[in-house]
């Protein structure tokens, strides 16, 4: 709540200020990849204290980033500057994202309909990376909405849950997400008709 207010009242007074939008965007962008920074190491130190609920329960060798809208184009950010300390990354919908500069395999998740994180911006960056597993998944008239994803809940559940899975829990079970039989049934009912899936393994 606390953070939630002072991200309102910075928002309002730079507005008023008519400065433009991109130095507010920065602003908020770097915010957001601090923020995940800063969780990634709170969340080892507390694997680390006696005193904490969580400690010695955390693989540090297995951690994910992921973010919706700025968030997701903070993930990517964090990404660049976590580098191996992370097994795994998720942006969804990122909103005007940076490339990827990292090796960490990436999930990027983005609808067709999406008016806000264009699906095009999203798509640029993916098809940049280079030498790395990564899949896109462009949910054909899903919107900037994954916070309230509606009939999409299930579909884009499968394939987030999935890539965790594969590459946090080591559980090849879940592949078929990607390379098998589910993502080519939802390619057949149309999931990505208007848009676009891809998944690339560079081993």
């Amino acid at each position: 709540m606390t953070i939630c207010l002072r991200v309102f009242v910075l928002l309002t007074l730079l507005s008023n200020l008519s400065l433009n939008f991109s130095i507010i965007y920065q602003y908020f962008l770097k915010y957001r990849c601090i923020s995940l920074w800063f969780e990634i190491q709170m969340l080892l130190s507390e694997n680390q204290n006696d005193q904490s609920p969580i400690v010695d329960s955390v693989n540090t060798e297995k951690l994910g980033i992921t973010g919706f809208s700025m968030g997701g184009a903070g993930t990517i950010l964090a990404a660049n500057n976590l580098g191996d300390k992370i097994a795994a990354a998720m942006p969804l919908n990122a909103f005007s994202p940076a490339p990827l500069t990292t090796t960490t395999p990436a999930l990027f998740v983005t609808g067709t309909l999406d008016r806000v994180a264009v699906p095009g911006r999203v798509e640029a960056v993916y098809d940049q990376l280079e030498n790395t597993e990564k899949a896109l998944a462009n949910f054909s008239d899903f919107g900037h909405s994954i916070t309230r994803p509606g009939d999409f809940e299930s579909d884009i559940s499968s394939y987030t849950v999935s890539w965790y899975q594969i590459h946090l829990a080591d559980h090849p079970g879940y592949l078929p997400w990607f390379t098998g039989d589910e993502v080519a049934q939802d390619q057949e009912a149309g999931i990505f008709e208007s848009g676009r899936f891809e998944y690339i393994d560079v081993q």
